[in-house]
This record gives structure tokens, sequence and C-alpha cells, in this order.
């Protein structure tokens, strides 16, 4: 949650949301795409992931030591980098 409401474009998305306007924000592409489950933002079934949680998400999906491939099969189903 705390990186959640630090990145500011994510804090963006959730306003507009909130707002159901998005004139003022850059990422009206998401317009049709985005919603969220209390304060997780998500697009479509994916998760946004904020920045500052990048790192730490391949961390996770590399556990298990998957061939890279097998990694980025697993993250594209499940998380979008914003």
């Amino acid at each position: 949650r705390n990186s959640t409401d630090a990145d500011e474009e994510i804090v963006d998305v959730i306003n507009c949301l909130d707002a159901n306007s998005w004139e003022a924000a850059h990422q009206t592409v998401f317009t049709h795409f985005c919603s969220r489950l209390g304060r997780i933002p998500l697009r479509g079934t994916w998760l946004i992931i904020p920045k500052s949680l990048w790192e730490r998400v391949l961390e996770l999906a590399h556990e298990g030591h998957p061939v890279e491939s097998a990694m980025k099969r697993r993250l594209r189903v499940k998380v979008w980098w914003l």
C-alpha cells in the first residue's frame, strides 16, 4: 500500500478512477481498461506494479529458478508495468 500511495503515476490513475475523469491525466489510454480493488490498481486483470516494487516483483517471479522465458510468461499474465 505504501508503494502504491508513493507512486505519483499510480495515484494519478486512482484519482482519475475516483473522479471518473481522465481529462487532466496523461494516462488517457487507461480510460477503458483500469479499475481498482481497494487501493490496488488494475488494468484489466493485471496488477499495476509501482516502480518502487519492480525489482522485488522480478525477484519473486524468478523464485524456483525458472528460465527467463518462463518468468516472462508468468509475469505477462499477472502484472502491468506502469
